[in-house]
Formats: C-alpha cells, structure tokens, sequence
C-alpha cells in the first residue's frame, strides 16, 4: 500500500481514529473492533515505512507490554486455543504501541485528544440526566430500563464511560471559554452533573471510584479548584435527594449493605468451596444455597481464588473460567471473575501477571515522581494519574481487560499514560 499515492496523511488517520474513540465505544463491539484494527494495521505499516524498530525498546513499559503479549501468545497456543483467537487478543499489543507511536510524532495532538474525550462525555452526562427526568433520552428512544443508559441503549455502561472520561472533562471542557469567570463557572457545572449523571446511570461502582478519583484530583488541584470542588458536593447532594424517582436511592442503599460485606463474604465463600472439595460430595446443594447470595461478586472472587490455587504460575488458560466454575458448582458463575487483576492470574498465572503489574506500577512510580518534584498544575499529568488510579483499583469488579470493549479503554489509557509520563520524565 503506497500512501504517496492514494495521498492519504496516515498520521491523520490514526489522530481521527484516536480521536472518535468514545463515540465507537457507544456504537458497540463491531466499532470498536474495526478501530482497533485499522488503527493497528496503519501502525504496522508506518514502522515498516519508518524503519524505527529501536522505538520498541526506548521505555521499559514498551518491553514490558511485549512481554505480557508474547506470554499471553504462547499460553493461548498451549491450552489449544485456534490462532486467529489468539491474534484477536494481540491486537491490543499493536494498538497500543500505535498511538504511542503517533503521539511521539504528534505531541500537540493530544490536548486536541483530551477536549474532544471531555465534550462526548459531557453531551452523555446531559443525556442521562434528560433520561432520568423524561423517560427518554434527547433523541427521543423511550427509556425500558430501571437504569439510564442514554445513547448506549440496553446496555447498561453510561456510567462507567462518563467516569472513565470524567477528568478529561473536568481538566479539559472548561477551556472552550476565554474568561477564567465563564470557565470557572462550567467547572462547578461539570462538577455536579458528572457524579449526578453517574448516579442516575446506577452504575454504582463507578460513583465511588469517581469520588475516590475526585480526593486525589482535589489534593492535586490548586485553590480555586478545590473550592469549587467543595461547593458542588451540596449541589450534587440537593439534586439526589430532590429528583422526583426515589428508585436510585434505594438501589444505592442495598448496594452499600452489600458492598460493606464483600470481602468478608469473599473469604466465607472461599471456605465453602473448599470444604465441599475437600468432602469431595456428590450433592453440594445444601451447601451452595447456603453461601452469601447478596454480592455475585463475592462468589466469583472467592470462585476465582480456588481456581488459582491450583494453577498458580501458568493459570487455567484463557476463557476457561466459566468451565472450572461449573465444575466447582458454585451457583454463580461467569465468563471472567469481574475483576481486572484476577481474570489476568487465573488465565495466565503469576508468569502472565507480573509484566502487567511491573507495567502498571512503573507507569505509577513515574507519575507520582513527576508530580511531587512539579509543582505547576499539569492537567495532562493530573487526568492520566486519577484515572489511571480509578482504573487500575484492585478492589472494584469490572469486566475483561482482554475483550473488546474494556480492552479499548484499558489500552488506550496505557498508551496515553506511556506516552506522556515518559514524555515528562525525560525532561
């Protein structure tokens, strides 16, 4: 394929597919899919066209990622998963070193990146809250769903896609305007619809990730910020307790009683499991209706752990939990344990994790060496940090990193976060 010819700018291509990442993740998995494709086919070819195979190994988080993707190459092709499977997975390894890539060619981009990030979720943040009120969202699709999902329909991410983005539209959308009283002003407006809409998407985890995001972001901000901060948590409170649904408040209310217990009932479940093994019984009913039954979460962390026990360095293979689950009988089972870290040790054992984890860690010491030694307000800096420490926590249930969708938002965060803080280190 010759570019000079068909007079195509590659780098502009990569920018617009970068760009329109959100509104793909809205489409669905067939969007989301052909842009990681695409972007990583033009990345293939611009290394070939550039020759610069030494940028693999100019930051160790490059390596790193290599290695995790080679170790997930080959553990796939052992536990006898086909090769075009395997190379669905890999293909996060290309998108990622992509824009990595492109972003080191093309540094103004990403303050481009970021506003345009801010503005989609901001327009999903207005759609919920419309949604919430009308029974509809502003195209006019009628609402079926206890939930407001806005633009993505049936299915249930509103939430988690206006968390992830939350401080890119935070640090961003507020520079649209000249005057810093007009941009003040739309902070504290983007203060208070981004956690209501939150809430009202009833995507329940990502309202405390968010607050959790918005301590770190507020120790980070400087004075202006954090009185603003301060005084949208009233407006926010004043909204929740006004909205004319009493429905989310009582969602919410289970959650936090069930949500307080779950890492006990992770360890009470884990116990159950392994007695009915242990007993080796050819009738667990008793037992598996007696286990905690208030957090799906619960059992598939506790599942996931009994399942690593025995497969600790080299894992069960990949999309091989939902088997080893139904072999356990446990009465909630799964594709994936819905945890980032676990999905990962289980598939691919402690061999598999480690890259991953130095990477993320690596990416982490930089990040928090860079902000202690800057004493500027960095909103770069600032929105990879808080949302790479929203992302990446531990302790929340969360889909698969390996499929599509989460995939398409992990990866990018982590080319974004390889870029920039390696960027910032070396200076």
């Amino acid at each position: 394929m010759q570019f000079n010819q068909i007079k195509i700018n590659p780098n502009n291509l990569i920018f617009f597919l970068l760009l329109i990442m959100p509104i793909c993740a809205i489409a669905g998995n067939l969007f989301i899919n052909l842009n990681i494709v695409l972007t990583s086919i033009i990345g293939i070819l611009i290394f070939f066209k550039d020759q610069q195979f030494r940028f693999l190994k100019e930051t160790s988080e490059i390596i790193l990622l290599l290695l995790f993707f080679l170790i997930i190459f080959i553990f796939t092709i052992f536990y006898q998963i086909t090769i075009p499977k395997t190379f669905l997975l890999v293909k996060f390894l290309f998108f990622t070193i992509t824009i990595v890539y492109f972003l080191k060619k093309n540094e103004n981009a990403l303050s481009k990146i970021f506003l345009f990030y801010g503005i989609i979720s901001f327009m999903l943040s207005i759609d919920v809250i419309f949604q919430s009120y009308f029974s509809k969202n502003i195209l006019g699709y009628i609402n079926n769903y206890e939930y407001n999902s806005s633009f993505y329909g049936e299915e249930k991410l509103a939430g988690f896609h206006i968390l992830f983005f939350s401080f890119f539209t935070i640090s961003f959308l507020p520079s649209v305007f000249k005057k810093k009283i007009y941009q003040n002003l739309f902070l504290f407006f983007i203060l208070v619809i981004i956690p209501f809409s939150i809430f009202l998407s009833l995507n329940r985890i990502s309202l405390i990730t968010y607050f959790m995001g918005l301590i770190i972001f507020f120790i980070l901000s400087n004075q202006k910020k954090k009185i603003l901060i301060i005084l949208s948590l009233p407006v926010f409170l004043l909204l929740i307790f006004s909205h004319p649904d009493q429905k989310y408040k009582k969602n919410y209310q289970s959650f936090f009683i069930h949500g307080s217990m779950i890492i006990e009932k992770t360890f009470e479940n884990y116990s159950d499991i392994n007695e009915i093994d242990e007993s080796k019984k050819n009738d667990s009913k008793f037992e598996i209706e007696k286990r905690y039954t208030g957090s799906g979460h619960a059992i598939l962390f506790s599942t996931a752990f009994f399942i690593w026990k025995d497969n600790k360095w080299f894992g069960i293979g990949y999309k091989q939990f939902y088997e080893k689950c139904v072999e356990l009988n446990s009465h909630i089972c799964s594709t994936h344990p819905h945890n980032i870290f676990l999905d990962i040790l289980v598939s691919f054992g402690i061999i598999g994790t480690l890259p991953f984890l130095i990477l993320l860690l690596s990416l982490l010491k930089k990040s928090i060496s860079i902000i202690v030694s800057n004493k500027n307000d960095d909103k770069f800096l600032h929105c990879l940090f808080v949302t790479n420490i929203m992302f990446f926590f531990p302790l929340q249930s969360s889909g698969s990193i390996l499929k599509s969708y989460l995939g398409f938002f992990a990866f990018t965060l982590i080319a974004l976060s390889i870029f920039y803080f390696n960027h910032y280190y070396r200076k």
